[in-house]
């Protein structure tokens, strides 16, 4: 990629979209997040898994929204870890309700009661990692990934499904994560087309330090 503007993005390659090796820190995590909308049919959704394979004897944060027009679907939780959560190419939680899978596509699925969802994604441009290096914001997000996506599948509520087409952004985020550096944070993103899209962050630290920092995408520069 070019890098207009100044500054540096590190761009991940394929195999880092598959589950990595678990660290033995206490602080050890993986998170996987999509954030997305079909402005046609007004329906969307945000979802994360947050793998914590040495927190509470094993951790899956399951954060599982959906939109659509018949209501709203939640449900934010932290789940015990099974065996079966974590493998080669997937990550998911509570016998699979929330699951994030690779096989050179990524896939998202939501299997609930009386809410199911399918979705594949298409990037729109290379696996970036656009945050501010040095400090305490580093502890925060070690290795991360931020890219502009387009989201298709189906999603069923109450019996009714929806065909999806529609712009999101995911994120990808491994390694020692120091959750005490952070007090808050705001994450502001948005995908136009695929040619445009942008990443806003404003990371409020322990030490009362600001670090705002941000990208726009503009045909893959």
């Amino acid at each position: 990629m070019d890098i207009i503007g100044g500054g540096k993005m590190h761009v991940y390659p394929a195999a880092d979209e598959y589950p990595h090796e678990a660290g033995t820190d206490v602080n050890w995590q993986e998170s996987y997040v999509l954030h997305f909308w079909d402005l046609k049919n007004a329906v969307g959704g945000y979802f994360r898994i947050g793998h914590e394979p040495n927190y509470n004897g094993g951790t899956m944060a399951l954060w599982s929204n959906i939109v659509t027009p018949d209501g709203i679907f939640h449900r934010a939780e932290d789940v015990p870890k099974a065996d079966s959560d974590v493998t080669k190419g997937s990550v998911g939680g509570a016998k699979n309700a929330l699951r994030y899978s690779y096989d050179g596509k990524i896939r998202w699925s939501v299997n609930e009661p009386g809410v199911t969802a399918e979705l594949e994604l298409a990037d729109f441009h290379p696996a970036v990692d656009g945050y501010k290096r040095g400090g305490k914001a580093a502890d925060y997000a070690p290795q991360h990934v931020e890219v502009a996506c387009r989201v298709t599948g189906t999603i069923t509520t109450q019996g009714k499904t929806y065909q999806v087409d529609g712009m999101g952004m995911r994120d990808h985020g491994w390694g020692v994560r120091t959750w005490d550096a952070l007090l808050s944070h705001r994450w502001t993103v948005g995908v136009f087309d695929k040619d445009n899209s942008f990443c806003a962050i404003t990371l409020h630290m322990s030490n009362d330090t600001i670090a705002k920092f941000g990208w726009v995408i503009r045909c893959d520069k």
